[in-house]
């Protein structure tokens, strides 16, 4: 009873943790998903696609960071709500591609491996 107590608790502190570090804009969409797995997939799945789709996507990003300018009716807050969005969106995509390099190296290295251990 009492591990079950702990482990509900850890699973609140982990979708509390994920929450805090996303924009407002992620945030809305991953506040519906249950369970801290569907939480922490949801950036693989929503920014997915091959390298050249993910090329694409950071140079949007790039352009669309570079041409930002505050609005005179805009507060400070939402300006900078929308500037972290674009950061956070940069972010995810630059981390889908890392993980794809690595499970690149990944493969090649084990390929290698295997290689040298069956000669």
């Amino acid at each position: 009873m009492k591990n079950h107590r702990e482990s509900k608790q850890k699973k609140s502190k982990a979708k509390a943790n994920l929450f805090v570090v996303v924009s407002s804009s992620i945030f809305t969409k991953i506040m519906t998903l249950k369970t801290t797995n569907e939480i922490w997939s949801f950036p693989k799945k929503e920014y997915e696609g091959n390298e050249r789709v993910k090329g694409m996507q950071v140079l949007n990003l790039i352009r669309e960071f570079e041409m930002q300018r505050m609005n005179e009716s805009e507060t400070i807050k939402d300006y900078s709500d929308r500037f972290l969005d674009i950061v956070n969106k940069g972010f995810l995509v630059l981390i889908s591609l890392i993980l794809e390099l690595f499970k690149k190296f990944l493969s090649l290295f084990l390929k290698n491996l295997k290689l040298q251990y069956h000669q």
